[in-house]
This record gives structure tokens, C-alpha cells and sequence, in this order.
């Protein structure tokens, strides 16, 4: 399967958490010493929030099961001038509305293959 890339522009307010990968070692004195782990230490979290029409929901929906938390895809963070590698974390949440719903996910920036 090709990687996919998502296109769906999520509502305003997305918030987006730094999580740093570090190993550290404390000494008998006190000195603690920390270091980043592997080249690309900094992932970003993403949680985001899409809505509109049924329609786009259940697109947006569809796009996230097909990945199943464990196939990457490509998607272009805000403020963001390239496409970076993500996969979801957790299962969406819907909020039905009559004619209105809302789709809360969490992308975490992925490395590998």
C-alpha cells in the first residue's frame, strides 16, 4: 500500500505537544547528565478536531480506520512547510449533531517505515 496522505484541514485550535526522547544518568554526587536518544528525538503529538457534514466526517473517519493506528500517512502540520509522517493514536471520537458532527483524533509524528 502507498502511502497515503490526508487532506482534510482540521477547525481552528488544534493543539500540538513536543514529546522529547532522552535517556539521562544520576550520580552519587548529585550530577545528572541527559543526552537526546536517536536522531530524530523531538515527535509531535497533534490533537485535532475536524467538522462538517456527515459526508466529511465519515471520510475523515474511513481515512483514520484504514490506518488502524499502525499504517504511516503524510500530512502537512500547521505552520509546517513540509509533509511530515504521522499515525494515529487512539480511535476517533464523534460528536453527533443533526446535520453537523465533529471528529476528535490524535496524530503522533512517525519515524519509521
Amino acid at each position: 500500500m502507498a502511502v497515503e496522505t490526508f487532506e482534510w484541514c482540521p477547525v481552528p485550535g488544534a493543539e500540538v505537544t513536543y514529546e522529547y526522547a532522552t535517556v539521562s544518568a544520576a550520580f552519587g554526587d548529585g550530577l545528572e547528565q541527559s543526552a537526546e536518544l536517536g536522531l530524530n528525538n523531538e515527535r509531535q503529538i497533534w490533537n485535532l478536531t475536524f467538522d462538517g457534514d456527515e459526508v466529511r466526517i465519515k471520510a475523515i473517519t474511513d481515512f483514520v480506520r484504514r490506518h488502524k493506528g499502525s499504517l504511516p500517512f503524510l500530512w502537512k502540520p500547521p505552520g509546517e512547510a513540509n509533509l511530515l509522517k504521522f499515525k494515529t493514536s487512539g480511535t476517533p471520537t464523534k460528536v453527533l449533531n443533526v446535520g453537523y458532527q465533529m471528529l476528535r483524533v490524535t496524530f503522533r509524528q512517525h519515524f519509521g517505515t
